[in-house]
């Protein structure tokens, strides 16, 4: 304190004139309600980030099981490609899509020419693909004239009444 200043009232004064320091002028209380009321809202925001870091680490959690489940479904789906892409794989699925009757076994013939060349309806050498092309076109043709006459003869009785 400078000299001859008084110090403000209410205050105890040592033998210089300065306040003594355990009766030192208390901060107001706004300041304090201030300190108090920041204090409590820097609380509010750490608590806060801690919940936005739970919230993400859960849902993080959650993302990593989901990849899990699909790369367990991925490994499980690929494993059963490449027995689907075996010869029994393949007969499996054409039994289960109804390709294949019950009981009866796929054939499957390679493309291109036999070891054996086939000879075909005009004694000319074709690729057992053809022979077998051919056959399948003579029975459907035998199969749409069966299916006429049926429609033909279930079409007359029906005619005469």
């Amino acid at each position: 304190m400078q000299q001859g200043s008084r110090p403000p009232a209410g205050h105890k004064v040592n033998q210089r004139g300065r306040p003594t320091r355990n009766e030192s002028p208390r901060l107001p209380s706004a300041i304090r309600f201030a300190f108090c009321l920041f204090v409590a809202l820097l609380c509010m925001r750490i608590g806060l980030a801690f919940s936005y870091y739970d919230q993400t680490a859960d849902e993080v959690r959650s993302k990593e099981r989901e990849l899990r489940d699909l790369r367990a479904e991925q490994r499980r789906l690929d494993q059963k490609l490449r027995y689907l892409d075996t010869p029994e794989g393949r007969e499996e699925e054409a039994l289960k899509q109804g390709w294949i009757p019950r009981g009866h076994r796929m054939l499957v013939l390679p493309a291109g020419k036999s070891k054996t060349s086939a000879t075909g309806p005009w004694g000319k050498d074709t690729p057992s693909g053809g022979v077998v092309h051919n056959m399948a076109q003579k029975t459907l043709e035998i199969l749409r004239h069966c299916q006429e006459e049926l429609t033909r003869q279930s079409k007359s009785p029906n005619e005469k009444e």
